[in-house]
């Protein structure tokens, strides 16, 4: 079975799961509940994995959102709650959401099973963010490993992207201002203003970055399929692809 096609039948599903996610309402009460800025929750449970970074690290380490916001927020509740306590914190909402969002998924044992060879599998030296979530505790549940997993798997494919929009000469922004997706609002989902936002996309305009964005994207696919190759037989694969094409849209 090709890999490659695998990758691109399941990837808008696998990405609308992310996305839902990451606009959880339970991590919007987590943060009401401890009168932390928005999205505060989101930036240090999710780098607290890797311990207590700089607030400057942590913007580096996430990289799409944008870096002054980022900071800020770590700045102000870093010293707030421990790493560990917000590793914790993080996948509590992860499992949560997943509960309310994939409880109807097909055959939950058998994906997160899939799902835990390809996290298992895959390297993760300079891949930071997957690194430690690939080795972070996971939950017993199938419907919240499920959803855990698919958080890992897209932080291993988020990785490679990263490593391959910087080979291509780009940087995380210009690579968010490129996405076809910005048009829709992407980028003031994820904190810029308006007019930051035009800016940026008017600052891209340019056949060569766009060029090297497509080119950023083929190196990602080609890498994350051949990993779905090495990890997974043919049944595997096609396995995998249906079940995450049953998952119930979140």
């Amino acid at each position: 079975m090709d890999a490659r096609r695998v990758l691109e039948d399941v990837k808008d599903t696998v990405n609308a799961v992310g996305r839902a996610f990451f606009r959880a309402p339970e991590r919007i009460a987590e943060e009401e509940r401890r009168g932390w800025p928005f999205f505060s929750v989101y930036v240090r449970g999710r780098t607290a994995v890797l311990g207590d970074l700089t607030p400057e690290a942590g913007a580096d380490t996430i990289g799409m959102l944008p870096r002054p916001s980022v900071i800020g927020s770590l700045t102000e509740v870093t010293p707030q709650a421990s790493a560990d306590e917000m590793v914790a914190v993080f996948s509590g909402i992860n499992a949560a959401w997943s509960r309310r969002h994939l409880a109807d998924t097909k055959d939950p044992e058998r994906l997160a099973e899939l799902l835990a060879t390809l996290v298992d599998t895959a390297d993760g030296a300079a891949l930071p963010l997957f690194a430690g979530w690939q080795r972070a505790p996971r939950p017993t549940d199938p419907v919240e490993a499920v959803g855990f997993l698919i958080f890992v798997f897209r932080e291993y494919r988020g990785g490679i992207h990263f490593a391959a929009l910087r080979a291509c000469g780009l940087t995380l922004t210009q690579a968010i201002a490129l996405d076809p997706n910005a048009r829709t609002g992407r980028l003031q989902l994820t904190g810029f203003t308006d007019e930051q936002a035009a800016e940026l996309m008017a600052a891209v305009d340019q056949p060569e970055l766009r060029a090297a964005y497509e080119q950023a994207w083929e190196l990602t696919e080609s890498a994350v399929a051949r990993h779905l190759r090495a990890s997974l037989t043919d049944d595997e694969l096609a396995e995998f692809r249906d079940l995450v094409l049953a998952l119930p849209a979140p």
